[in-house]
């Protein structure tokens, strides 16, 4: 992502506008149990966002990030669909997000609707992100 980002970069802050989404994830800002790695680069992204965000907001350029919790992706094998009906009875809302609801984010964060919104990650978890410790 930093080096995708360091390639528009340039372009968008000539334009004096732009706008890149990033794509982090809910395990960047929880323990997720046996993906240390995944989590630290995934909290990497946070930063990248919230950080590339602030240097690019001055040139009219607007960097964010969507975290999402479980997918329930159509090609999930059989063990992850197992996996995620569990992450997905711990949902507040209940089950696990569907492919759209992480695109309608990205699309809604890349538009001029998110004209006002820079260096946040938005969490597309339906809840699961709400822990109660």
């Amino acid at each position: 992502m930093f080096l995708c980002c360091r390639a528009v970069l340039p372009g968008m802050i000539h334009a004096r506008r732009g706008s890149i989404v990033n794509i982090a994830s809910m395990a960047g800002f929880h323990y997720t149990v046996n993906h240390v790695a995944y989590a630290v680069a995934k909290a990497g992204v946070v930063a990248l966002t919230r950080d590339v965000g602030y240097e690019a907001a001055p040139h009219g350029v607007r960097v964010n990030a969507v975290a999402p919790g479980p997918i329930a992706a159509p090609t999930s094998s059989a063990r992850e669909r197992d996996i995620l009906e569990t992450l997905g009875n711990a949902v507040p809302l209940g089950g696990c997000a569907d492919p759209q609801d992480i695109a309608d984010a990205v699309a809604y964060l890349a538009s001029d609707r998110a004209r006002y919104i820079v260096g946040t990650t938005l969490m597309v978890a339906g809840g699961a992100d709400l822990r109660v410790s």
